[in-house]
């Protein structure tokens, strides 16, 4: 098993299960050091910000479910890179595999996948101003990542 730290539509418990049936969920983490940006293609990513976090869900990331996830996010196409990075849950820091989009925008969150990141955040229970976060990044303007 590897650790993963999810913070945009992989937090989705139902859509994990689907791409990554053989992953279980460890429960909220968080990531410091950077903030949520939007990628040119409308999907979320992370961007360097030292006086920023990030919240998400930390799973035990199967190696069978490592291939199915790499091709979900489109790494052989390069639209998202792998980096491993320390994130702390309640169980204390851990090593995980993080997904980093290939660009930071500007871009505009695709509303129907936002809305599906907010759902997910929202079952996990992340602090309000991580919601917020993502919430302020809806409404079609361009969200500059850099």
């Amino acid at each position: 098993m590897a650790r993963y730290f999810s913070y945009g539509s992989n937090m989705s418990v139902a859509a994990m299960a689907l791409r990554c049936p053989a992953s279980k969920p460890r429960g909220a983490a968080q990531l410091g050091g950077y903030r949520l940006g939007v990628m040119r293609e409308g999907w979320l990513t992370l961007v360097a910000d030292a006086s920023a976090h990030v919240h998400g869900v930390l799973w035990d990331l199967a190696r069978a479910d490592i291939d199915a996830l790499d091709r979900y996010e489109g790494v052989g196409e390069r639209l998202y890179a792998k980096i491993k990075r320390t994130v702390i849950s309640a169980g204390g820091p851990s090593r995980a595999l993080i997904y980093l989009g290939a660009n930071d925008g500007p871009g505009v969150a695709r509303q129907s996948y936002l809305d599906d990141v907010i759902i997910a955040a929202r079952e996990w229970r992340l602090p309000p101003e991580s919601i917020a976060a993502l919430q302020g990044l809806a409404g079609g303007a361009p969200c500059s990542g850099g």
